[in-house]
């Protein structure tokens, strides 16, 4: 068995036209995604008033310590006076390298963000195309179209409300160093690639460990779906590695030793202390059999789809962690690539194949298998055994997130069979070019969220600097504001903190401390929760409130 032309010959050097087509798909992905923040006076700010405004806070706490105006960079200034707090979240660690000059330059908060993210996606994109064509042998007309579908996907567009997901636009750079490093020739480019890679890699896992995770246990899982089809030639791959190129896997093996100290840093005490989610709350976000198609309510294609055949679901299900499915396109697609490679794969003639070959069936099986791992059967669930046996599996209760990382195989086997077809099907340019617009087509979405730039700086120039002799404050109970959330009112704490560098009892996070319990200020104990805080850390003296939305500081403890 072989791959079509397209993907065993070197890939030509695209002409104009092409890198013309592919700019302009990246602009109108780009202009779709970003389009409340484009074109609003790029006031739209990508997310909601919760975690998007934390991982500012985060990015505004990064700004200050490489600025050096913070030096205690494991700590910053929420939930005080926890220490370690920086590792009860993701750390977003490579955001803040790139936010940072933003903001000296001049950007406020939210534009430096915006840019980060905007960022993201030409890294994600032009990856992608990278490593399809250069590594895959994709054409590169096919490779623009996969990495539309990697970066500007529906189920990205979804998860854009938490930030950090889009992290995963790294992942094909990661793939093309590593890819570029065993294809060099000569050591000393090989051994930088190598390093690059690992190096990149495991900074993944200090900004955003979710993707880190997700990628590390697809790439072992591809390597032993890759190992088990290779079969008796496995021991002669072996046997390359170790021999010619051990240069390679040394240096891969460093970097990532390098890259992954600031995450065993951060986040390691907070493993130490047995933080670890209960398989209860696993479940709670567990997918269902349908999810793998559930696109959400903002679905432009799909939605009363999705609505009368109850894919989406009841109201509880629809909060972004369930709706992160392949669209019904892509996901044939995919299911037809993997049959055709099955099928060419099973014949007898077909085993002496190329090693590229074999590794385009090794990402499909990992990918199904993957998605397969977290599902129901009949009460037997499979993401148990890794839940229990994995590590760091213990500390992941969104599982379907798995969808982000796996989209990049997708995308992947997309491309591919659009060259398929372009080349083996009667009147294959025109088919593969209708189906690769409906498959774009497919993932125009409604959203994403967004809030306002203006009135978060409004609101930030409202808040006068705290009382002269306050040395932490805490948010002073009341009622909510009608629409804002608990877990907004915790990111204006935040973003008070880091503005005025004034630690604040208050924040939100993914792990917070034991006996902290001043999740919401309009609760009926959250008086009480304060004063226990308090008198519990000898907090009292130079204690203030701030009431938040009104700018108002409380010059006294609670």
């Amino acid at each position: 068995m072989t791959m079509p032309p397209a993907a065993t010959s070197i890939a030509r050097s695209p002409c104009i036209a092409l890198i013309l087509s592919a700019s302009l798909l990246f602009a109108f992905g780009l202009s779709r995604m970003f389009r409340k923040w484009l074109f609003d006076g790029f006031d739209g700010v990508l997310g909601d008033q919760g975690d998007a405004r934390l991982i500012i806070a985060v990015l505004e706490h990064w700004y200050r310590v490489y600025s050096g105006n913070w030096s205690d960079w494991l700590n910053p200034p929420f939930l005080h006076p926890e220490r370690g707090v920086l590792g009860f979240t993701d750390a977003y660690l490579l955001y803040g390298v790139v936010y940072t000059p933003l903001r000296l330059a001049g950007a406020d908060p939210f534009t430096a963000f915006m840019l980060v993210m905007a960022a993201l996606s030409a890294i994600g994109f032009f990856g992608f195309m990278r490593l399809a064509t250069a590594d895959f042998g994709v054409s590169a007309g096919s490779a623009a179209v996969g990495a539309f579908l990697f970066a500007f996907a529906n189920m990205m567009i979804v998860k854009v409300g938490h930030p950090q997901s889009y992290c995963a636009m790294v992942l094909p750079l990661v793939c093309h160093l590593t890819a570029s490093a065993f294809k060099a020739e000569r050591r000393r480019p090989a051994i930088v690639a190598a390093a690059a890679a690992g190096l990149l890699h495991g900074l993944i896992f200090a900004t955003a460990w979710f993707t880190g995770w997700f990628a590390t246990l697809f790439a072992i899982i591809a390597l032993l779906t890759f190992a088990a089809l290779r079969g008796a030639d496995l021991k002669q791959d072996a046997a390359y590695v170790i021999s010619t190129k051990r240069h390679v896997l040394a240096a891969w093996i460093a970097g990532f030793a390098i890259g992954i100290v600031p995450f065993l840093t951060i986040h390691g005490p907070v493993w130490l202390q047995g933080h670890r989610r209960d398989f209860s709350e696993v479940l709670h976000f567990a997918p269902a059999f349908s999810d793998i198609v559930n696109l959400g309510h903002s679905s432009w294609m799909y939605r009363s789809l999705m609505l009368s055949t109850g894919i989406i679901g009841p109201p509880e299900r629809r909060f972004g962690e369930f709706e992160l499915g392949f669209t019904p396109g892509v996901l044939i697609v995919v299911i037809g690539m993997m049959i055709m490679l099955l099928r060419s794969w099973i014949r007898p003639a077909s085993r002496a194949v190329e090693t590229r070959t074999v590794t385009v069936i090794a990402l499909a099986l990992a990918l199904f298998v993957c998605w397969l791992l977290q599902l129901n059967y009949f009460g037997l669930r499979p993401w148990y055994a890794i839940w229990a046996l994995v590590p760091g599996a213990a500390a992941v209760r969104t599982a379907f997130r798995f969808q982000i990382v796996l989209n990049l195989a997708a995308a992947l086997l997309v491309a591919l069979a659009l060259d398929r077809i372009r080349l083996e099907l009667r009147r294959g340019p025109l088919v593969a070019a209708l189906l690769a617009g409906f498959l774009i087509v497919e993932q125009i979405n409604r959203g994403p969220v967004s809030f306002s730039r203006a009135e978060q700086l409004a609101w930030l120039q409202r808040v006068p600097p705290p009382p002269a002799h306050c040395r932490a404050f805490y948010l002073a109970p009341g009622v909510l504001p009608t629409g804002v959330s608990a877990v907004a009112i915790q990111s204006d704490a935040m973003l008070v903190a880091v503005r005025f560098g004034i630690p604040t009892l208050n924040g939100s996070s993914g792990v917070f401390p034991g006996e902290w319990r001043l999740h919401d200020p309009s609760a009926p104990d959250y008086v009480h929760a304060l004063r226990d805080w308090s008198t519990r850390h000898g907090l009292a003296a130079g204690l203030c409130g701030l009431q938040s939305r009104a700018g108002a500081w409380i010059d006294h403890p609670p």
